[in-house]
């Protein structure tokens, strides 16, 4: 009940935050939040090309990035075929912890810098069968169980959605501060008897700003 109720108000706070904030501030708070819920150390989400080959990272955690990771690799986009054994979960499209990480016959090195990995939970995005992101954290200090991943998968959808909203968002704004024609959003403003009496400007574009 306790790990539910802390999972909404993670939810409530990542869902407020994403109004006033960037994309990738929002995948940074996302991460913060995953690694607080799960008693991690270290997090990543990374961004999944369309035919699931190559991949890129688009945030550490505050704390991977303040504390444990120093290798120059935010932004890097590179092959899934290439990528350490984080990656499982995109070849067998599902949730995967590594609690062993060590002990793992098929991992590869790291590269100088990058933080030290003891433990892993790994979970893919899906969007129409399609993977589109991962999301990551590392080094808790006991094994990650059944309710870390349900955890993690949920704080990883809605960062997806919450992206894609915002990206749809940004796009839209773009269009319209583009826009050859003049726009201008109006609110009408009436009176007691509800006849309109006035309007105010909710917004306009540049091109609307040269007419007047």
């Amino acid at each position: 009940h306790k790990r539910n109720e802390a999972i909404m108000s993670a939810r409530l706070r990542l869902l407020e935050y994403a109004t006033c904030h960037s994309t990738d501030e929002l995948l940074q708070k996302t991460l913060d939040e995953a690694e607080n819920l799960t008693g991690s150390c270290i997090g990543f989400y990374h961004f999944v090309d369309p035919d699931e080959q190559a991949l890129t990272l688009h945030a550490w955690s505050t704390r991977t990035a303040q504390e444990f990771c120093k290798a120059k690799c935010a932004g890097s986009h590179y092959a899934v075929s290439v990528a350490g054994v984080w990656v499982d979960c995109i070849h067998e499209r599902r949730p995967v912890i590594h609690n062993d990480y060590n002990a793992l016959f098929h991992r590869k090195g790291m590269p100088e810098g990058h933080a030290k990995v003891t433990r892993e939970l790994v979970v893919p995005v899906f969007r129409n069968g399609k993977i589109v992101a991962v999301l990551g954290v590392g080094n808790k200090e006991i094994d990650y169980n059944h309710h870390d991943v349900e955890t993690v998968c949920l704080l990883a959808d809605l960062a997806w959605d919450t992206v894609e909203r915002k990206l749809a968002e940004e796009r839209y704004r773009q269009l319209f501060d583009k826009m050859l024609d003049g726009y201008a959003l109006h609110e009408i403003i009436c009176d007691d008897q509800g006849q309109p009496v006035n309007y105010r400007f909710l917004t306009v574009n540049p091109a609307f700003e040269t007419l007047t």
